[in-house]
C-alpha cells in the first residue's frame, strides 16, 4: 500500500499499519456476524 500511495498522493504517509489492522478487524467481525445471521435460517 506504501507504495502504492506515493505513486498515487507524493508526500502523503498514508494510514500507520495498526490503524489498517484494527478496521479490517472490525470489518471481517461485522461480515461474519451478517453471514451467520443470513446462515441462520438454513
Amino acid at each position: 500500500m506504501r507504495d502504492f500511495l506515493a505513486e498515487a498522493v507524493p508526500g502523503y504517509p498514508g494510514p500507520h499499519e495498526r490503524t489498517l489492522q484494527r478496521n479490517i478487524k472490525k470489518l471481517y467481525a461485522n461480515k461474519l456476524f451478517e453471514l451467520r445471521e443470513k446462515l441462520k435460517n438454513v
